[in-house]
């Protein structure tokens, strides 16, 4: 590589003792002749050819210019400081770009070479653990084999103790049959006998319910249409079907039209007949059962065809 600062620098006066001596020697030879050509002419001496001086030229080896120019005798041109400053930094530019790249190459080379590291590292590994998985699968197959034999062995006894247990129960199970044939066919009988029973008192229940609904019913119409009037609009044949929300001590909680007259003025006189009542006070005395079964929601078909209008 070039070295420029040295290339441009200043010759030193080693560089110059040749050419300088080359030069004062042309120079006095040339002084020499100049002042006998004046004296001549002064004196008007006769003509006289000149002595020829035979000179022979000896090659002086000089160093090596480290500038491109060839000829050593002739002195470098002078660069001006800015350019040198220029190209100084230049070199060092290039200098610390080269210096980036060779830190660049080298971090690389690293870098690959801790790769390949790891990655013969990761392979050591990964071997080390295929050999232990091996070595586990093997482990755990020989295990896998062991209790195999352990349960085919388990099982045929249990199978043995299985079958004698079965003959033991089948005999039992034969004497049970014959005394649970007995005990079912005696139970049977009974059952008929209760369930027989049980459903002649749940129809005589549910005809005392019904009478006792009905006369609640029957009240519960009674209040509704004594709390009605009868809107102008109101013809006979019409009738609403109200559905009636209650609580055991009587209060109506809701009263929904369920299905209309056609007439609103009759429905809504009908709804408002039911609210002006509030509490059935006789139904605090009712059976729970009926009250749950009936009452709870209770559905009234409103038709009032005998009031006076």
């Amino acid at each position: 590589m070039i070295d420029l600062e040295k290339t441009f620098a200043k010759p030193s006066s080693d560089d110059y003792f040749i050419p300088l001596v080359c030069s004062f020697l042309l120079h006095t030879i040339i002084l020499l002749l100049i002042a006998f050509g004046w004296e001549a002419s002064a004196a008007r001496p006769p003509v006289k050819q000149p002595d020829y001086i035979k000179a022979k030229l000896v090659k002086v080896e000089a160093p090596k210019p480290k500038s491109e120019d060839k000829n050593p005798l002739k002195a470098p041109k002078p660069i001006p400081v800015a350019d040198i400053e220029k190209i100084k930094a230049e070199q060092k530019k290039r200098e610390a770009e080269k210096k980036l790249a060779d830190e660049k190459k080298l971090a690389e080379k690293r870098a690959a070479e801790q790769k390949a590291a790891e990655a013969k590292k990761a392979e050591e590994a990964k071997k080390l653990a295929a050999a232990k998985k091996a070595e586990a699968e093997k482990k755990l197959a020989d295990e896998k084999k062991a209790a195999e034999i352990a349960r085919q062995k388990k099982a045929l006894e249990a199978q043995q103790l299985k079958e004698k247990q079965q003959h033991e129960k089948q005999l039992k199970e034969r004497q049970q049959q014959e005394a649970l044939a007995r005990a079912e066919a005696k139970r049977k009988a009974e059952d008929e006998l209760l369930l027989a029973m049980q459903q002649e008192e749940n129809f005589r229940q549910q005809q005392r319910d019904e009478e006792i609904a009905q006369d609640y019913a029957s009240l519960i119409r009674q209040r509704v249409e004594q709390q009605w009037s009868r809107p102008p609009s109101a013809r006979r044949g019409m009738e609403v079907l109200l559905e009636i929300t209650l609580v055991p001590t009587g209060y109506i909680v809701n009263v929904a039209i369920l299905k209309g007259s056609g007439n609103r003025a009759f429905d809504l006189s009908a709804e408002q007949a039911v609210r002006k009542v509030e509490k059935f006070e006789e139904l605090k005395n009712m059976p729970a059962s009926v009250f749950e079964a009936q009452f709870r929601q209770f559905r009234l078909l409103f038709k009032p065809e005998d009031k006076p209008s």
